[in-house]
């Protein structure tokens, strides 16, 4: 099995694991451009392009896509196997604070610090 393989086999299976989220695995043959993963964590929409390893960038019309999914103020983020794990532990705790905290004030502030924290990830 390929290393790109075994890496959307593993997002998928710790995306499931997520709660109040909601996941696709796009399957757009035909269509480039479009993230490899969509989804929300409560009421964000998150875009997640998978790359096999740090060195590989998004291309051009990826890139455009997420910038767009991020300036919509949605979690866009290219993910690798160097990165996921701290991509991972962001998106589970921004779903913990959503699970215990429901539309409260603070869940505002919590959920801007954890979408924050991922857009500084690379």
């Amino acid at each position: 099995m390929q290393p790109e393989t075994r890496f959307k086999i593993r997002v998928k299976a710790d995306l499931a694991k997520l709660p109040c989220s909601w996941w696709v695995k796009t399957q757009q043959v035909t269509i480039r451009g479009t993230p490899d993963f969509l989804g929300c964590i409560g009421p964000y929409f998150v875009a997640l392009e998978l790359k096999k390893d740090c060195f590989e960038a998004p291309d051009p019309l990826q890139a455009y896509n997420l910038s767009k999914c991020s300036k919509s103020g949605s979690i866009a983020i290219s993910v690798n196997p160097q990165n996921w794990d701290a991509v991972f532990t962001q998106l589970v705790d921004l779903a913990a604070v959503i699970k215990r905290y429901p539309g409260s004030v603070s869940t505002l502030k919590l959920q801007r610090m954890c979408w924050t924290a991922l857009q500084g990830i690379r």
